[in-house]
């Protein structure tokens, strides 16, 4: 009777996580987190409902306290996976040999050099990677880490202490270094923004395409002391390189994290009849009440309660599991198509599950390999792999009352209407394990492959939710996620549009028409089953608010006759499919710019001083309707926008929307020129010209040339349509309609010259008189601040350049503050000081000098002020 699980009896008792699970999870596995230098060896996947760790020796879903760390959902103390990982076995010149991880680990961090030694994993670019495309302006305070220190009583955890090891600044610049750091050399996925192949952390976006969070890591099985650690085997010669991601924006996407496996066969051998396998060992909750089981149809593999309450999750029991979205290459037949790389291979497949088997502990067929030994540890996982009875070898044979026979998919039948095999018709609820396996395959020196999962969770969320009805929830998940994949690769390239807002006097005008060749991309964009149709703004009520709180207030798509755009979607909280409007658009026509005089979430007008939030978003229709993911949306980065008067001195000699006078200087024909001023603060007083060429027989396009710069600012454009889809350059929008009947020719040339803006030094000095701090007094708090600790004043009406020396009542210096830039606005923090300020602002540029007074009082010493 194998008896692994009492190797260590006693957990770690300082915690460097703020999860802690129950009492069933406590389980005396023997782990081993491979220590390097390279650091961070560990990270936390939490962009959307779940949050999980990962390792990079291959380790995943453990806690580092020693308990369960798939946490779901969220933000609460409730597990469903305890750990899972990924094996890999073949055979190696007739030898059979067996890698991964599962409660140890048979990898070390780090890639296999091309002289066929494994990399220093002391080195400090061999570490785990984040990043996540949002983190300067996302509050990150979900990867603040926490000590939980706790005793045990009578044979229970007592919370003890609780001790925060990171802060904010030190979680953003870990994010900062990998973004700028990230190994895109060594294999990590990252979005080519400027197409020439290579990483460039100011350009390219790290990660995978289109993800809002992206974790990676390299690791080998070269060390013989971890694979023998692991199941008592000789090393294969397998580098692995994993990308682990997710989205926080798309609903369907909000349960689920992805893993992609890469393989490399780097041995200098051949691997016969190889299988890949997900392991895992999930705890839902209370561990001792599980129950497992696969969907052969749907490739997935899952754990769902034997009953209707958990001593966790109580009545609302989530289901939890994996579905196989990519399996490896291999031949196929002439009709096929097996994806690899993000290539599409003809006349290949990619394999499905070919079995599935369970594990229970000590039961004389359903047990665990034994961890440290080759014979009854990597000999029984390879019988596993095949679907065959560890021990023996032997077929495994379903019960007699669920049909009997041999099966290599064990507990594959249908628990909500209690058809086919089932849990629970030999062993009663307890802890499981499961293996997924694919195979087998060869895999040839310098061969690769990749497989990729989804690892999803549904239910917890809705009161008295039972176990079975988590499974259906769970099934119609994975059905949509897979029909979604299967017809569009969810991490194929997105270009994400870019937002720009200019302030004036009340109003702001919010511009999405930068970098002509990426708005050309985007709108030409036909990827999969997708082709672009529209843009829509958003105010958001804070700049890192969820897209459930985006208030939209402005829809521009093609005119095509497609407006309101449809699509099946599942409903959470019923466990059904229904049919939603996905998008509203209106067939009248792309904008790329908009300009804006009112608070739309509030209904008041926009008020000088206070931050707006905007996001823009490109999103794509499919017409072959399709039952999910009808469409899809990406958005922008936020920007905040402050409207403001013109800065000091400053003064516009136009407005948006004006039209500016234009002559035809040569020519015959009769098409209307209308050059409309957008942003006042960028036109130059510059003259310029428009002149046409001929491009073929019924073709002309047009180019825009800066006389006074004698420089050709647009070349080659070719709308003459009249509608919206011109290119904002230089603050103005040209709109040339064609007449038919007296057309464009080369020899038409237009003239125009542009208003400009005017500086006055005398001006500015009457306008720095309007300087201010706003709030006055700042009782504890300031409505533009976004978060808890970041406590601040405003500035208003400076100029360029300022020095602003801050005294207390007594006169002594407390802080000197320079500033140095085009903005009017100065945000000075306030470093806790509970005190009055004398704030003396001397400029040099103007000669001269403002004198303000300010109250600063903590909330927690005004407690009436609320």
């Amino acid at each position: 009777m194998k008896n692994y699980k009492n190797i260590i009896a006693v957990l770690l008792l300082i915690f460097f996580s703020v999860q802690l699970q129950a009492e069933g999870d406590k389980k005396n596995k023997q782990n081993n987190f491979y220590k390097t230098n390279g650091l961070p060896n560990y990270t936390k996947f939490n962009i959307n409902n779940i949050s999980t760790w990962f390792f990079n020796n291959g380790g995943s879903d453990l806690n580092l306290n020693g308990n369960s760390g798939f946490i779901y959902p969220k933000g609460t103390y409730n597990a469903v996976f305890y750990e899972s990982g990924l094996l890999f076995g073949g055979k190696v010149d007739g030898k059979i040999k067996v890698g991964g991880s599962t409660y140890r680990h048979g990898q070390v961090p780090g890639k296999i050099l091309q002289n066929g030694m494994a990399e220093d994993p002391n080195l400090p670019n061999v570490r785990i990677y984040k990043v996540r495309r949002d983190y300067k302006t996302s509050d990150l305070v979900e990867d603040i880490e926490y000590r939980f220190e706790y005793k045990y009583i009578d044979g229970k955890s007592v919370f003890i202490k609780k001790e925060q090891i990171t802060d904010l600044a030190e979680v953003r610049n870990q994010y900062s270094k990998d973004w700028y750091e990230w190994p895109a050399n060594d294999g990590a996925p990252f979005e080519d923004i400027d197409f020439d192949g290579i990483f460039n952390p100011d350009i390219d976006i790290p990660g995978v395409p289109g993800a809002d969070q992206t974790i990676w890591f390299v690791a080998n099985d070269l060390d013989p002391v971890q694979t023998k650690f692991l199941y008592g085997s000789e090393p294969i010669g397998i580098e692995m390189q994993a990308t682990v991601w997710g989205y926080k924006n798309l609903d369907l996407y909000e349960d689920i994290l992805f893993r992609k496996y890469i393989l490399i066969n780097k041995s200098g051998k051949t691997i016969e009849d190889m299988y890949i396998t997900m392991w895992s060992d999930p705890d839902l909750g209370d561990a001792t009440d599980d129950y497992v089981g696969c969907d052969t149809v749907l490739n997935l593999g899952y754990v769902y309660n034997g009953d209707t309450n958990d001593a966790t999750y109580g009545t609302s029991i989530p289901a939890g599991g994996f579905i196989l979205l990519q399996g490896p290459l291999v031949d196929g037949n002439p009709s096929d198509k097996g994806y690899k790389l993000n290539r599409i291979y003809n006349n290949k497949k990619n394999m499905d599950m070919s079995s599935f088997v369970f594990y229970i502990g000590s039961d004389p067929v359903y047990s665990d390999p034994n961890l440290g030994e080759y014979d009854e540890g990597t000999l029984e996982n390879y019988n596993l792999m095949q679907g065959r009875v560890g021990i023996t070898g032997d077929p495994f044979i379903a019960p007699e009352k669920a049909g009997g026979g041999i099966t290599k998919f064990l507990l594959s039948g249908d628990p909500v209407n209690r058809k086919g095999w089932i849990d629970g018709m030999i062993h009663p609820p307890g802890d499981r394990r499961f293996l997924m396996n694919t195979g087998p395959f060869e895999m040839a020196d310098g061969d690769t492959q990749e497989v990729i999962y989804g690892q999803l969770a549904a239910g917890a969320y809705y009161d008295n939710l039972d176990n079975i009805s988590s499974v259906v929830l769970l099934k119609l998940s994975a059905l949509a996620i897979k029909n979604a994949w299967t017809r569009d690769k969810i991490y194929s390239y997105r270009t994400l549009p870019k937002l720009k807002g200019k302030a004036f006097d009340n109003k702001i005008v919010l511009d999405w028409s930068l970098g002509g060749d990426s708005l050309n991309i985007i709108e030409n964009y036909t990827g999969g089953i997708y082709r672009f149709e529209g843009y829509n703004i958003y105010q958001l009520p804070k700049i890192n608010s969820p897209v459930s709180e985006y208030h939209r207030i402005g829809t521009f798509d093609k005119i095509n006759g497609v407006s309101t755009i449809v699509e099946r979607k599942l409903n959470r909280k019923t466990a059904t499919e229904e049919t939603a409007a996905a998008q509203f658009g209106n067939d009248t026509g792309l904008q790329r710019y908009l300009e804006i005089e009112k608070d739309f979430i509030n209904n008041k007008p926009l008020h000088n001083g206070s931050p707006y939030y905007y996001v823009i978003s490109a999103y794509h229709y499919n017409d072959i309707n399709y039952s999910f993911l009808n469409h899809d949306e990406v958005y922008s980065d936020p920007i905040k926008v402050i409207p403001q008067n013109p800065n000091p001195g400053i003064r516009y000699e136009s407005e948006t929307g004006d039209s500016i006078s234009i002559s035809h200087l040569r020519g015959t024909a009769e098409a209307d020129v209308n050059i409309i001023v957008v942003d006042p603060s960028e036109v130059n007083g510059h003259q310029y010209e428009i002149s046409f060429k001929k491009i073929s027989e019924n073709k002309i396009v047009w180019d825009l040339d800066d006389v006074t710069e004698n420089i050709t600012v647009l070349s080659n454009q070719k709308n003459i349509t009249g509608t919206d889809e011109y290119l904002i350059i230089d603050g103005i929008r040209i709109i040339i309609t064609q007449n038919e009947n007296n057309i464009l020719t080369e020899n038409d040339l237009y003239r125009f010259i542009t208003p400009k803006v005017n500086y006055n030094e005398e001006v500015a000095k009457t306008d720095v008189e309007n300087i201010n701090v706003f709030p006055n007094p700042y009782y504890g708090y300031n409505p533009m601040e976004t978060q808890k600790l970041g406590n601040f004043v405003m500035i208003n009406h400076l100029p360029k350049r300022a020095t602003i020396r801050i005294f207390n009542l007594a006169g002594q210096l407390v802080r000197t503050l320079h500033k140095e830039s085009e903005d009017q606005f100065y945000l000075w923090d306030l470093q806790n000081e509970h005190q009055l300020y004398i704030l003396h602002i001397e400029m040099p540029d103007l000669g001269k000098v403002k004198v303000l007074k300010l109250a600063v009082v903590l909330g927690t010493e005004v407690p009436d002020f609320y």
